[in-house]
């Protein structure tokens, strides 16, 4: 899916769901930091730039009880090597 979204990139394509770049910058951005997404930092990133940030936050709140959602992002060990492919 990284690659498809990466071709439509390339070649300026408007894709039919606007949002969808920034949220796929969002994820990259996360990946590019952690070596892995932090779920929590990219939906709050998202809702704030959609000017959303209540929207889902029942669900948000659910999901952070159940353990679903870590607070606090993990690193990869190896984060250098994640660096060298961006």
């Amino acid at each position: 899916m990284t690659t498809l979204r990466s071709i439509v990139v390339e070649r300026n394509i408007v894709p039919e769901e606007p949002d969808i770049l920034e949220f796929h910058r969002l994820v990259l951005s996360s990946i590019k930091k952690y070596g892995r997404v932090h779920e929590l930092e990219v939906m709050l990133g998202f809702k704030f730039k959609k000017r959303k940030i209540f929207e889902d936050i029942l669900l948000g709140l659910k999901m952070l009880a159940k353990k679903k959602l870590n607070i606090h992002p993990s690193k990869i060990k190896e984060i250098k090597k994640i660096e060298q492919l961006f």
